[in-house]
């Protein structure tokens, strides 16, 4: 599994061997959770990050980059 953040931070691909997920952090979420410890559960706070795009699958990530609030994953197109 490799995780990449955009360059303003507010964005990050989890991508994995088959698939790859685009979600939105958000920041307020988190700052709201501080002020108030017990909604923060043992997984943290659920509201941090939004989906931003469905879960995508295809052959396996081998690297990842963004570019203007792009991602851009590249794939090994042997395995598809």
């Amino acid at each position: 599994m490799q995780v990449y953040w955009s360059e303003g931070g507010e964005l990050m691909c989890i991508a994995t061997e088959d698939s790859f997920f685009v979600l939105k952090y958000d920041p307020e979420a988190v700052e709201k959770a501080k002020d108030n410890p017990e909604s923060v559960s043992e997984d943290g706070v659920e509201d941090a990050f939004d989906v931003s795009a469905p879960d995508v699958r295809g052959p396996g990530c081998v690297c990842g980059c963004w570019g203007g609030g792009l991602s851009w994953m590249l794939s090994d197109l042997r395995d598809w």
